[in-house]
């Protein structure tokens, strides 16, 4: 069974500071965690944007792709309008 550890008492977890170095530690990084304060952060929501941006961009070339239903590949046979078993008399032409 899945139990949070937000906000849970440290000694219950096995987390307990054994000097008074380590119990200031922690304090100060309970502090300094953000935790779901982050989500408005510029840099956060500037690589949501390109992160969104980039994956449409990649749907829309997969679309594009899957609705043409064929690769377009050289072909200097079609080009120069002969057939492909011609022979270089006829393609010098």
């Amino acid at each position: 069974m899945y139990t949070s550890t937000i906000g849970a008492d440290p000694s219950k977890l096995g987390a307990a500071a054994r000097t008074s170095d380590e119990r200031k530690k922690a304090e100060s990084l309970k502090r300094s965690v953000k935790g779901f304060k982050n989500l408005t952060d510029q840099a956060f929501l500037s690589s949501l944007a390109t992160t969104v941006t980039l994956s449409l961009v990649w749907v829309w070339m997969l679309y594009q792709v899957m609705e043409s239903g064929e690769i377009h590949s050289f072909d200097p046979y079609g080009i120069l309008d002969v057939d492909s078993g011609a022979d270089t008399k006829t393609i010098k032409k």
